[in-house]
């Protein structure tokens, strides 16, 4: 077999998923509904609306033969959407944002198809593992190199959910992973900027688009994953592990990290180690001589803006993060504003952050973990550590995650309890549309 036959077999292979990859599977998507919901809302949405009015895919621009399309659109704008804030999920291994990716083709798959809950739930856990396994085979190379894993395998995983909804045949399912492996790219230069956001919306929209022209007949390279000039080597060179496409297990979702803190998930661990000291020692900004984070490594690829202008910019500052949680406790969709990262109360604390990268000082805290050492004025020294919360080594409470929902959804005009109970029923017999019609 070869490594797109690898990716086709686990598609086609996966028919029912057992209850626990359901139930996990489930939160995730309210999850990010709901983030989604309230990115929608906010500037980086102002200037998507304002895209899709000068550039309407609704029928009114004209093409050669009068016809649009406008699934792909809404692909693109509610992966953009649910990306926005920072606040979705990734995985835990690597830094991989998974359900803004997929569950946008799902749900726009899910509509042509009129597909009903168990096609979603199917083809969700389907995308969410074929990016975590591609995934897994080109990084830590292809990160490295400078791409962003979501965008960069995004489209990939984005074609096998579509696939799977729009019933696709394996001929088809083969073409379509092709056609989205020449979609990949996007670009960590381009962190704490709006278009990070857009890197997962150009995903989900590429990999509904590469299952669409399949269908209809576009043709790819049968092996467009493996080979010299192949995706696997193009992104990784000889770094490229094919075996980790292969396996029967599927623990994509169970990988899965559920984001308490809207930032850069390099951050979290160290966040709630400075919020339980914060919490135990009553620390404030005005007892706080110097505060030094202990992170993974991989945390200065993603922590590029120490000194950061707006709040784009200060979810990939581990000075702000820290900044953040010392003057208020947290650091939520109420801290990440661009009056917050300005105001010199937070310009002070952030003065006082130090970093340290030391794989070895949180070993078993997972990738995400953190160590926090604190210096107060009065000369006392306190230290915590913790593992990510949200993440598989951390997991968060049932309350704490619809508490999360219900705050996301809140401001906006959205219901939170018809619009829950309709993505909890996808496992009952519901249907995409149910989803929407909650809305």
């Amino acid at each position: 077999m070869t490594e797109t036959d690898d990716l086709v077999d686990l598609v086609v292979s996966t028919d029912e998923l057992d209850s626990a990859l359901i139930e996990r599977s489930i939160r995730a998507v309210r999850d990010w509904i709901g983030v989604a919901i309230r990115g929608a809302t906010g500037d980086t949405g102002d200037v998507l609306r304002a895209y899709a009015m000068a550039s309407p895919a609704d029928g009114s621009a004209m093409t050669f033969d009068g016809t649009t399309a406008g699934p792909e659109r809404a692909c693109l704008l509610n992966g953009a959407f649910g990306h926005t804030l920072d606040f979705d999920d990734t995985f835990s291994a690597f830094p991989l944002h998974p359900t803004t990716v997929v569950t946008p083709a799902a749900l726009s798959a899910g509509e042509l198809a009129d597909a009903d809950g168990e096609a979603f739930l199917r083809a969700y856990a389907v995308g969410v593992e074929v990016l975590h396994r591609v995934g897994k085979s080109v990084f830590p190379t292809q990160y490295g190199r400078g791409f962003h894993s979501t965008a960069a395998v995004g489209p990939i995983g984005a074609a096998a959910t579509a696939a799977v909804v729009l019933d696709l045949d394996e001929d088809e399912l083969r073409n379509a992973i092709g056609i989205a492996a020449s979609s990949a790219g996007g670009l960590r230069k381009n962190f704490g900027t709006t278009t990070k956001p857009l890197h997962a919306g150009f995903a989900a929209s590429a990999g509904l688009r590469a299952a669409l022209l399949a269908r209809e007949g576009a043709t790819a390279h049968e092996n467009a994953l493996g080979g010299e000039s192949g995706y696997g080597k193009a992104m990784a060179g000889e770094a490229f592990d094919p075996s980790e496409l292969v396996g029967d297990e599927l623990s994509g979702v169970a990988d899965i990290a559920l984001k308490l803190f809207a930032s850069a998930h390099i951050t979290h661990g160290s966040m709630e180690a400075l919020r339980r000291l914060r919490e135990r020692e009553g620390l404030t900004p005005e007892s706080v001589a110097l505060m030094t984070a202990t992170m993974h490594p991989g945390g200065r690829e993603v922590l590029i803006h120490s000194d950061p202008t707006d709040a784009l910019e200060a979810k990939f500052s581990i000075e702000f993060c820290l900044a953040a949680v010392l003057r208020s406790g947290r650091a939520g969709l109420e801290e990440f504003t661009d009056e917050y990262v300005t105001a010199p109360e937070t310009r002070d604390a952030m003065g006082t952050v130090d970093t340290v990268y030391d794989e070895a000082a949180v070993e078993g805290l997972g990738r995400y973990g953190g160590r926090v050492t604190v210096e107060t004025t009065d000369g006392e020294t306190f230290e915590a550590a913790a593992a990510a919360p949200g993440s598989p080594d951390n997991p968060a409470s049932e309350s704490r995650l619809r508490g999360k929902f219900d705050s996301c959804v809140a401001p906006t005009s959205v219901d939170a309890e018809p619009l829950a109970a309709a993505i909890e029923g996808l496992a009952e017999g519901g249907s995409v549309s149910d989803v929407f019609d909650a809305l």
